[in-house]
């Protein structure tokens, strides 16, 4: 199921077995849109093309839902960016993907992306709530931090720092960019755009001398050259094609 789905138009009446996505798709609509503590189930059962009855048949309560939903929308970055990542063996290579992805869908998908800045802190929420989305994203700094230690055992990047240091700084950066689009009104960069510069900014510090690196190179990946056809073809899937 593809991350472009979430900003649809109203669902159609699932079939059973779709039944939950409809659901979690239309509480990231809604909560997105509403803010969570805003926002009213009956409206995300409408969007859902189900009854509230239904709802809770699937999640016991509100919060349970807005916890399913993001781990959701978690599940699905996670998919688009190993799709992205399949044959790349370059650590940096994984480092810039992983920006570019990051801010496509944000880019793309601002309600739901939104929603996760917003929500997943959990503050005023229950301490499950809290431990659950602690876990999602510690699993993410881990893979940013097994991108680091590759790129020291490569000799890429200085080994005299700590990679769960260059990981926490790597992924401020990334969060920072996106939160600029996300709550400042800030302009739409170009994600293959941003992607390049944050690898510059990031790791001209910390990479080893003499080790220069152009990233999303031709023949490196399929995704994010600017001004190539495979650059169109994967905004595309990222549901930021051409005039959104």
């Amino acid at each position: 199921m593809s991350v472009a789905h979430l900003e649809a138009g109203p669902a159609a009446a699932p079939n059973p077995g779709d039944r939950r996505q409809a659901i979690l798709q239309a509480a990231l609509s809604v909560f997105g849109r509403r803010g969570f503590h805003s926002a009213q189930m009956e409206e995300v059962a409408q969007r859902a093309g189900v009854g509230k009855g239904t709802l809770y048949h699937h999640f016991e309560s509100k919060e349970a839902l807005l916890r399913e939903a993001l781990l959701y929308l978690m599940d699905l970055n996670r998919a688009r960016l190993e799709a992205r990542l399949a044959g790349v063996t370059d650590p940096l290579e994984k480092l810039y993907h992983t920006v570019a992805t990051e801010y496509a869908i944000v880019r793309a998908h601002g309600d739901a992306a939104r929603l996760a800045f917003t929500e997943a802190p959990g503050i005023g929420l229950s301490p499950a709530f809290r431990a659950t989305m602690q876990t999602a994203v510690r699993r993410r700094k881990e893979q940013v931090r097994g991108f680091m230690e590759e790129a020291q055992q490569q000799g890429l990047v200085r080994a005299d720092v700590d990679p769960e240091l260059l990981a926490l700084c790597f992924l401020g950066m990334v969060r920072e960019a996106a939160f600029d689009l996300l709550f400042l009104d800030g302009p739409r960069r170009d994600p293959d755009q941003v992607a390049r510069t944050v690898m510059t900014v990031f790791l001209e510090p910390v990479r080893t001398p003499g080790r220069g690196h152009a990233y999303g190179r031709p023949g490196s990946h399929g995704h994010d050259r600017s001004g190539t056809a495979a650059a169109e073809q994967a905004r595309a899937a990222d549901g930021d094609g051409p005039g959104r």
